[in-house]
């Protein structure tokens, strides 16, 4: 294999007799590829699941195994200006945050042996997907075999390939590749630039042109009306069943098979990007990773504050919604300051009391727990200093300032 597969030869001497390889690299989810922080007091667990040694591994015999040593997870944490923590909260106390973010879905379609074309209905149902990348693969690799390589991605004489939307094909003229003696498919290889955001770009997918029809072959279509999936804007949430078909009305896919070459199952995949929305909810409940609920909503986790991936709604940039960062005149429970003191330089909290010259006490909830919260504030409603007691620790307090008035007193 290594006569014909540079890549194979390349791997196998980096690992070959058990060797010990050091390797480093970014978490691939839909969380991690976005540019937004999270904001302070959301928890995020991260569960990896590992794939089937026969899945990753590729050997002639099947007596090799992955064995991990040492893992370690690297986070950034960014100290930001107290004034933008105090204005996360006044945001989380008015309503929600919303992080605009891309998430990714593969979907596989099972073609069986023998079969020259395939139609699959309904390939979408909800929310439809801003961009589709599409290529076939084996079923034994698809699984897991040591012998075969998942990320063949082969063109089995294919011929014809379309979406339908509604009544609109898209592309409006549908894919026709020739991958014989003709090699006559310059316009798939050159819509995989076009619809990933490649062309004109320095940003390259290294795949050459030869390359392409063995083992590259990807068909990528882009859904957005303005052909803007990988722009910085987003789209119109669109809902609607996308229908795959081989017939050229209303049409996916149209596969040319030979009994003596590929007489045997293949799965076609599609990877579909979706525009979705996280929501940060001031709250205190956990959610399991797996729950969905009726409206399409995947909730991910909730510990403190809440995460939601929403499937269908309306898009709205990474702002504040109604924020002010500069308050002419705060509102407080009790207020037991003096008229002279500006009153208006202290943080809004759900209750407090304002004493004076920057010193606030207020009483704060944190995972169904309350804490009497000391808090000094500068006259830029910066927090300097903060100090949490809680709650049943009040009648000791209220004991110790009393014993303090007697000291003076006396």
């Amino acid at each position: 294999m290594g006569a014909t597969n540079s890549g194979y030869l390349n791997r196998y001497n980096m690992c070959k007799e058990s060797k010990l390889i050091d390797m480093l690299g970014a978490l691939h989810f839909d969380l991690g590829s976005q540019s937004k922080c999270l904001i302070n007091s959301v928890n995020l667990r991260i569960k990896l699941e590992r794939n089937k040694d026969s899945f990753a591994l590729m050997s002639a015999v099947q007596d090799y195994k992955i064995v991990i040593q040492h893992a370690s997870l690297f986070v950034r944490k960014v100290k930001v200006a107290p004034s933008v923590v105090i204005a996360h909260e006044i945001a989380l106390g008015k309503g929600v945050i919303k992080m605009p973010i891309r998430r990714t879905e593969v979907k596989s379609f099972a073609l069986s042996a023998g079969m020259q074309s395939i139609t699959i209905p309904n390939a979408f149902i909800g929310q439809l997907p801003t961009r589709l990348i599409m290529g076939m693969v084996s079923n034994t690799a698809f699984n897991g075999d040591f012998s075969k390589n998942p990320f063949n991605f082969k063109h089995y004489d294919l011929s014809y390939l379309c979406t339908i939307d509604g009544n609109r094909m898209i592309p409006s003229k549908p894919f026709q590749p020739k991958f014989d003696n003709d090699d006559s498919y310059s316009r798939c290889y050159m819509n995989l630039f076009t619809d990933l955001g490649r062309y004109h770009n320095d940003q390259d997918i290294n795949i050459s042109f030869s390359e392409y029809k063995d083992g590259y072959t990807l068909f990528a279509v882009d859904l957005t009306p303005d052909l803007s999936a990988d722009a910085m804007h987003d789209s119109i949430l669109r809902n609607a069943a996308a229908t795959m078909t081989p017939e050229p009305r209303f049409g996916f896919m149209y596969l040319k098979r030979t009994v003596s070459s590929n007489a045997y199952t293949i799965h076609c995949f599609s990877d579909s990007l979706y525009e979705n929305m996280i929501s940060c909810v001031q709250a205190a409940n956990v959610y399991q990773l797996d729950e969905i609920d009726e409206v399409g909503h995947l909730l991910v986790l909730l510990c403190s504050f809440g995460i939601t991936y929403s499937c269908n709604g309306n898009r709205f940039p990474y702002i504040l919604e109604n924020l002010e960062t500069t308050v002419k005149k705060r509102k407080f429970n009790i207020d037991l300051s003096k008229e002279t003191d500006r009153a208006e330089k202290s943080p809004t909290i759900p209750f407090n009391v304002y004493i004076g010259k920057g010193v606030c006490l207020e009483l704060k909830d944190f995972r169904k727990t309350l804490y009497l919260g000391f808090v000094k504030t500068n006259e830029k409603n910066e927090i300097k200093n903060r100090f949490n007691l809680h709650v049943d620790q009040i009648p000791v307090l209220i004991e110790a300032i009393e014993h303090i008035r007697n000291h003076l007193k006396s």
